[in-house]
């Protein structure tokens, strides 16, 4: 990805969810102006609030939140 996940726009955020295989959330993370910014600081109350019901999807998305906030320099 190359980019500090703070700097990502939404299509980016959107890559995202595609390569994490839960591109079905893109298009209401987008709706919901979710940039990089926004993302890596979402908790799971936001993640469920934005309408990821499955509890699967809440735990996959919140680790690779994580993950993401992890590489990224500080």
């Amino acid at each position: 990805v190359g980019l500090i996940v703070e700097s990502w726009t939404t299509a980016d955020v959107g890559v995202w969810f595609d390569s994490i295989g839960l591109g079905e959330y893109k298009a209401v993370f987008d709706e919901n102006c979710i940039e990089g910014e926004t993302l890596a600081s979402m908790s799971k109350a936001d993640i469920k609030e934005l309408g990821v019901e499955k509890v699967g999807h809440r735990v996959k998305l919140d680790k690779e939140i994580k993950k993401l906030v992890g590489e990224s320099p500080a």
